[in-house]
Formats: C-alpha cells, structure tokens, sequence
C-alpha cells in the first residue's frame, strides 16, 4: 500500500482526519453516494467503516400546516452505496462494516454474511453496538472479522488498536 493514493470521505466526524489523506467533506447521502462512485476507477481497495442513513423523509407536498395535532413522517429507503461498488469495479477489494443491536453472535454472523453477499464484499467487521461501553460513543469495541466462510478472527479493544489490525490484516490478504 505505500505510495498508493489514499482519500477519505466523510461526513460528520468526531475525531481528526489526518492531513496526508486526500478528503472529500460531504454533507448528505446523495453526495456520498457521488463521491464513493465516482471515485472507484483506480481503487484497489475501498473500506466502508460507516453507513450513511438507510432511510430518508419523503418530502411533503405543499406545505405542512402548523394547526396539526399530529402528523405522521413517510420515510423511502434509500440506495445502498456497498451494493454498487462492485458493479462499478468488479476487481476492488471490498471491506465493510455492520452494526446491529441486541443480537447474539450467531444471528450477528449471519446477518453478517448475508450482507457480505448482497454487496459481493470480501470481509466485514461486524460488532453488536448495544453491548455496554463498547460501540458508537466509546474508544472501545468488540468485533468479529468475517469473510463469506465465516468469522476469521474476532477482537476487544480500544478502536484505534483494531482498526490498526483490520489494516494489517488487509494489507496481508490482499
């Protein structure tokens, strides 16, 4: 990986970004889905660490009156960027991420590897989030490492640790 073009795009985030990595700061879905696209010509590799929002609000027709007591959102799914990677670049080597809740490992497996076929990935770090002080909102976490086979490794620790080991790890499989 030395000497190869690194970018970054993001959204909102909560730590610092580097300043050697190329970045591309967008502000919605849309956006992202443009950025990741259009960006996938010459990648070798594309690690997806977070998931813009599934779904979004249907916009109203017309505008909506103040004197409701109630109102009711429509929501319409929105496309998911890690299905159209590798029907853009067949050759890229896919890594994602999927967070779910209050689920036992086995069910976090298989959700996992269902999802690792739906976008035709390579591997997925797959990590319950509501498990106590790991996840969104802490420096720790409990992951599982995945691969359409199985789960190939699985770590606790602070994230910074992981994330260094998912990039080895990457680096030596790819």
């Amino acid at each position: 990986m030395r000497g190869a073009d690194v970018f970054f795009i993001y959204g909102h985030v909560d730590v610092p970004i580097p300043a050697y990595l190329k970045q591309i700061q967008i502000n919605s879905t849309d956006e992202m889905r443009k950025a990741v696209l259009s960006n996938l010509k010459n990648c070798d590799i594309v690690i997806l660490t977070a998931s813009v929002s599934d779904f979004a609000p249907e916009r109203a027709s017309g505008k909506i009156s103040s004197n409701k007591r109630k109102l009711t959102i429509e929501l319409k799914k929105l496309p998911k960027i890690s299905d159209e990677i590798k029907k853009i670049n067949k050759k890229v080597k896919l890594v994602l991420f999927k967070a779910e809740s209050n689920v036992s490992d086995s069910k976090l497996v298989k959700m996992a590897i269902e999802k690792l076929k739906q976008s035709n990935a390579d591997l997925i770090l797959a990590n319950d989030v509501s498990r106590k002080g790991i996840g969104f909102g802490s420096d720790m976490n409990e992951v599982m490492l995945i691969n359409k086979r199985g789960v190939v490794g699985k770590e606790i620790g602070e994230k910074r640790e992981i994330a260094k080991k998912l990039l080895d790890y990457v680096a030596k499989i790819f």
